[in-house]
């Protein structure tokens, strides 16, 4: 096992990242928010397939259940996009600055409204 810039790396089969098991590479990255890391081309060929979660490689995302085959010769980056979550109430959002602005619309009646809805639910305050 292999920790490099919030990527867990595990050598299943093969050679990389110093470790050797056999002539192929199966290896399984589990990315913490915002980790990222180069993969070098020290194969001939190069597959990433996303079990779940989310993936850019070289800024390019890639879909839950899809394979990539990466370009020969080259390195890159793999990068997980997610970043972290915060909760307030019925609000989730990546940066407390919006749950902030989210709780003002919705206290200033900013949000819209549900079609034939009238009942208004002021946002609870928490001592």
């Amino acid at each position: 096992m292999v920790e490099r810039n919030g990527v867990t790396l595990r050598v299943i089969v093969g050679t990389a990242f110093g470790a050797t098991f056999s002539g192929t590479l199966y290896a399984a990255a589990q990315f913490s928010p915002g980790g990222a890391f180069a993969l070098e081309p020290e194969h001939e060929e190069r597959g990433v397939y996303l079990a779940e979660g989310d993936l850019e490689i070289d800024g390019t995302p890639l879909e839950v259940g899809q394979m990539a085959v990466l370009a020969l010769d080259e390195t890159m980056t793999l990068a997980s996009t997610h970043s972290e979550r915060f909760i307030k109430w019925n609000f989730v959002a990546s940066s407390r600055e919006k749950i902030e602005a989210a709780k003002l619309a919705w206290t200033n009646q900013e949000m819209g409204h549900v079609p034939g809805e009238t009942e208004w639910i002021p946002l609870p305050v928490h001592k």
